[in-house]
C-alpha cells in the first residue's frame, strides 16, 4: 500500500498555459477566510470543481464530514497549527487578487485529477507550496509526524532514516482515456537530505513548477511520498 505522510500537502496556485494564466480559482465566488470542500453538495460522491478551462476532481463524504481530491479556500491564516487549520496556505494567502487557492487531500482511495476542457493542451507551469498543517507538522512534529532531520519518528522509535527527510510531490500526465503517459515530474515540499544541513529546507513559498516535460496532455494527476510513515499505512 502507499505511504502517504500528510493527507494535505499540496495547495495549488495557478496553471500557465502558453504563457498565459488558464486557472487561478479567481472566478470562483468564495467567502472570505473560507473553504470549500464538497460540503454543499446534495448527494456524496464525485463531482468536480471548475475553474478557468480546467475541471478538478472532488470526492466528499457527508457521514465523515471529509473530502478527497480537490477543494478551494482563501484562508489566510499561516500561524495556527494542527489538523484544524488544514485548509490554509503556509505563505498566507493565494497568488491573486482574491486570494483562492486550491488545495489537495491526495490518497489512493480518491481521484484527484485535473483535466483540461480544451482537450489536448501544452501546460508550462503550476504554483504549488505547502499547506500550514503540512509545514509545521514537518517542522516542529506531532502526534502522527515526526520533525524533519530527527533520527526518532513520532512514537520516539528509531527510524532508519538518520534524519535524512524528504516529502516529495509527483505530477503525472495524462492521455485521453486518463491513464497515465508514462512522464512525471518530482517535486520535493520539503528535503532534508544534504550533507550540509543549512541547505535543508521546507517550502514556504509559491514556487513554480516546470510542466513543460508533460506536454502535450489532457490532464494531470498527482502522488505524495516520504520518508516519514510515522502516521501509518493509507
Amino acid at each position: 500500500m502507499k505511504k502517504i505522510l500528510f493527507v494535505f500537502g499540496v495547495s495549488f496556485g495557478c496553471i500557465y498555459s502558453n504563457a498565459q494564466i488558464y486557472c487561478d480559482f479567481e472566478d470562483i465566488g468564495l467567502a472570505p477566510e473560507s473553504a470549500w470542500y464538497g460540503q454543499d453538495q446534495v448527494i456524496d460522491g464525485d463531482t468536480v470543481l471548475t475553474s478557468g478551462f480546467y475541471s478538478f476532481e472532488n470526492n466528499y463524504n457527508s457521514s465523515w464530514g471529509s473530502f478527497g481530491g480537490w477543494g478551494i479556500s482563501n484562508i489566510t491564516d499561516n500561524v495556527t497549527t494542527g489538523w484544524s487549520n488544514q485548509f490554509s496556505a503556509i505563505p498566507g494567502g493565494g497568488t491573486g487578487s482574491t486570494g483562492n487557492y486550491g488545495v489537495a487531500y491526495i490518497s489512493e482511495f480518491y481521484g484527484n485529477a485535473v483535466y483540461f476542457d480544451l482537450g489536448l493542451d501544452h501546460i508550462d507551469y503550476m504554483y504549488v507550496t505547502n499547506t500550514t498543517y503540512a509545514y509545521f507538522a514537518m517542522l516542529n512534529g506531532d502526534s502522527f509526524s515526526k520533525p524533519f532531520g530527527a533520527d526518532t519518528n513520532a512514537q520516539g522509535l528509531i527510524d532508519g532514516t538518520n534524519g535524512e527527510d524528504w516529502f516529495l510531490l509527483t505530477i503525472f500526465g495524462l492521455n485521453a482515456d486518463s491513464t497515465r503517459s508514462g512522464d512525471s515530474v518530482n517535486f520535493y515540499l520539503a528535503d532534508y537530505r544534504f550533507s550540509d544541513d543549512m541547505e535543508d529546507y521546507i517550502i514556504d513559498d509559491w514556487t513554480a513548477v516546470d510542466l513543460t516535460t508533460l506536454n502535450p496532455a489532457y490532464g494531470l494527476e498527482f502522488e505524495l511520498s516520504s520518508s516519514d510513515t510515522s502516521g501509518g499505512l493509507v
